[in-house]
């Protein structure tokens, strides 16, 4: 009988993991030897090898698919030679491996600003790191600005080894490939990787769903006694506190009826609108206990959606669609309240906020397990006091297009002075960042605000679900658009716009760091 010896998948798998790793390491030895051979002949940059070679190795090791070489785009970029934007990770390449270079090199991403959109900061040392360098050196270039830590953020190829034990195969043999191409036996792989020429794109609308029908009430309040008692509470107040709430002829309903809730006791939500004699809810106003000190709850009638913001000829009433897009974004307002993201009335902007008054807040999503979405910023010249508080923000606009109502979200930053109002350095601080802004930054922040925007709807808030008024779709694709090269396309630039990404900032203005 003849005994057949069989090999598990699992175990071949493990075979080749290990031909392929002991390959990756001789490749790399050689490397460093032509790096040394370079530098003593004085022929070594290290620019060409990264964007050959190292561009598609650290994209596959570190997950970074949008990685690419920024000497590309600007010669000799500060502080930083290889980024993905979407990931928020960038690369320092260098030969050398001492803590001044390191320092050096820390202290441009700070000067230029560049820790605003890169998380995640690499040195990567050609040859070989140090064994050792000074951690408090490091700390006090950075303190107050970005977590560095040397054991983990400096690393050389023996790093990239330790990680690529932990990936898949198909990763392995891809960075394998790539060495082998530029290192060993290009003839070893004779078969180019063949580019698709389109890709997905994600439009900035998410489908909702809004309620069938909506509230209509008669109010009851007589406008000019509301202003006379509210005035004459004001100014009988020893306090200063309720001064800001003194009333004019010319103050908007919507004041008038907050000052009418406040003097009844009534502490109400925003989810209303008010139009002429008529207040507007989705909620149901016949048993709204908050609302009823001001209104003819009795007289109240449900209106279908449909039937109020469109005429009898079934073409829209401008007037009650925008009364109806007032409402949604209210109602969207009260609805985020209890997640810390409030809305600015003067700038039109929704933006996170502080959570029990701790000066950094950070949101868990699926792609991290906490980013930055408040943070207090201390003054440079005295880090005991605030500069400003630093918000991540976004736009929101509702519109319907056949019969399908969309939430358009455009994310953005939002300074203020004192968690409300705007800061003197807002506009400074968000030019700067739409600068050096690109469409990988934009993306992420789009489906980050998304995501945490849909948190109430998840199975275990189901109870809380059911009570939401306005609920979040999955963002808009269109498949197979043409593929747009955004490094190509930033080549071409205005030299002004690409010379402004390594203009300094006025101030040493800490950002708010993304994950």
């Amino acid at each position: 009988m003849l005994l057949v010896a069989s090999v598990s998948p699992l175990s071949s798998n493990k075979m080749i993991l290990e031909k392929s790793i002991d390959r990756i390491i001789e490749l790399f030895a050689i490397f460093k030897l032509q790096i040394e051979d370079k530098n003593k002949a004085g022929l070594f940059d290290s620019n060409r090898f990264s964007e050959d070679v190292l561009v598609p190795v650290l994209r596959d090791i570190f997950d970074c698919p949008y990685l690419r070489n920024l000497n590309s785009e600007i010669r000799n970029y500060p502080g930083i030679d290889l980024a993905d934007a979407s990931k928020r990770t960038a690369f320092q390449i260098t030969s050398e491996n001492s803590v001044d270079k390191v320092i050096d090199t820390l202290d441009k991403v700070i000067k230029h600003e560049s820790h605003r959109l890169y998380d995640n900061i690499f040195v990567y040392n050609l040859k070989k790191r140090a064994s050792k360098y000074n951690k408090t050196k490091i700390k006090e270039v950075t303190k107050g600005y970005f977590d560095f830590d040397p054991d983990t953020q400096i690393i050389d190829s023996n790093d990239l080894v330790r990680r690529l034990q932990t990936l898949d195969l198909s990763i392995v043999k891809r960075v394998e490939e790539t060495l082998e191409v530029h290192l060993g036996n290009p003839t070893k792989f004779f078969v180019p990787h063949i580019q698709t020429w389109t890709e997905p794109l994600v439009l900035n609308i998410v489908p909702i769903t809004i309620p069938d029908e909506l509230f209509v009430a008669p109010t009851t309040y007589v406008r000019e006694d509301v202003i006379k008692a509210n005035n004459k509470e004001v100014e009988d107040e020893i306090d200063d506190g309720l001064r800001r709430y003194f009333l004019g002829h010319k103050s908007s309903e919507r004041s008038v009826i907050w000052a009418a809730l406040r003097m009844a006791n009534s502490r109400s939500h925003s989810a209303w609108v008010v139009r002429g004699r008529e207040l507007l809810s989705f909620h149901n106003l016949r048993d709204d206990a908050v609302l009823a000190p001001i209104i003819d709850a009795s007289a109240s009638d449900p209106i279908s959606v449909e039937s109020y913001i469109k005429n009898a000829d079934g073409s829209f009433n401008l007037d009650h669609l925008n009364i109806l897009k007032d409402l949604l974004r209210k109602t969207f307002q009260a609805q985020l309240a209890h997640r810390g993201v409030n809305w600015q009335h003067k700038e039109r902007v929704f933006f996170f906020t502080t959570l029990n008054e701790s000066k950094v807040r950070k949101e868990a999503w699926s792609k991290s397990e906490g980013r930055m979405v408040y943070k207090a910023v201390p003054n440079p010249h005295d880090r005991s006091k605030t500069l400003n508080h630093e918000h991540l923000a976004f736009e929101a606009g509702f519109n319907v297009f056949e019969g399908q109502w969309y939430l358009s979200v455009k994310p953005t930053m939002y300074y203020s002075s004192n968690r409300y109002r705007k800061s003197k350095w807002h506009k400074q601080n968000v030019s700067i960042i739409k600068r050096k802004d690109r469409n990988n930054n934009v993306l992420e922040d789009f489906l980050f605000i998304v995501e945490i925007l849909k948190k109430d709807q998840n199975a275990d808030l189901l109870e809380h679900a059911n009570s939401l008024w306005i609920k979040l779709g999955d963002p808009v694709q269109m498949v197979n658009t043409a593929y747009l090269d955004d490094a190509e396309w930033l080549k071409h630039e205005e030299k002004h716009k690409r010379e402004a990404l390594t203009k300094p900032a006025d101030l040493p203005l800490l950002s708010l760091s993304k994950q």
